[in-house]
């Protein structure tokens, strides 16, 4: 019995032994290049989150200052075919009851983007087509400007859009 005991420490401390230790390695998500896609409900977006923003709504959107921006990375092609900008946003019913109507306008890099009014409530996306030679590095900053905004009594906020992503495509 004691011969078996042996045997079976020894065994088991031999096989400890030849355990190799764990090394992690480089994965796809972990390329570093930056996402040219926010979602507002990921929290891996929120770094790209630069300005203008408030906290995380219902695990899904975020209130926008009149100014805010963010970075997103370069889409495959965009430095020689250019890129949409899309900008998806709620207007709250309140919102255009009050201000009647919501100019978004945009900058991408330095190059001013067309603006674009909105009269009703709901749903809604900016397009706006960014230039080839807004694309100078593998990242640019997206500044988004809203001409109107709430402020409601007794909450301090400056309250422009619900947004919910934003995304440069290729073309």
């Amino acid at each position: 019995m004691l011969h078996f005991f042996i045997a079976a420490l020894c065994a088991v401390t031999v096989a400890c032994k030849s355990i190799t230790p764990i090394r992690l390695e480089p994965t796809i998500e972990d390329s570093g290049a930056l996402p040219s896609a926010i979602r507002i409900s990921d929290p891996k977006s929120t770094p790209q989150l630069l300005r203008g923003f408030y906290e995380l709504q219902a695990g899904a959107w975020r209130w926008a200052e009149p100014h805010f921006a963010v970075d997103l990375g370069t889409p495959a092609g965009a430095a020689t075919r250019g890129a949409r900008l899309v900008l998806d946003f709620n207007l709250p019913e309140p919102s255009i009851a009050a201000l009647k109507t919501v100019t978004v306008a945009a900058q991408a890099g330095s190059l001013p983007l067309p603006p674009q009014t909105y009269t009703t409530a709901g749903l809604h996306q900016y397009q706006p087509e960014v230039p080839a030679e807004a694309f100078v590095k593998d990242e640019i900053t997206i500044g988004f400007s809203v001409d109107k905004f709430l402020t409601p009594p007794d909450d301090g906020r400056n309250l422009a859009l619900v947004v919910t992503a934003i995304s440069l495509e290729s073309k």
